[in-house]
């Protein structure tokens, strides 16, 4: 019975609660630590770092 409490109050949690915000804000806090990532392996690395 507590399970089932627990899932359904993470359901509610996530229809109206943070959750949402988070879904939201992702694609734009993703999009730069993208292109910082890319930037790294671009200019920054060398080859020789990734050769084991």
């Amino acid at each position: 019975m507590m399970m089932l409490d627990i899932v359904s109050g993470l359901i509610e949690w996530i229809k109206n609660g943070p959750f949402c915000c988070v879904i939201i804000i992702a694609p734009g806090l993703l999009v730069p630590l993208y292109r910082w990532l890319k930037s790294i392996i671009k200019g920054e690395r060398k080859d020789d770092e990734w050769r084991p």
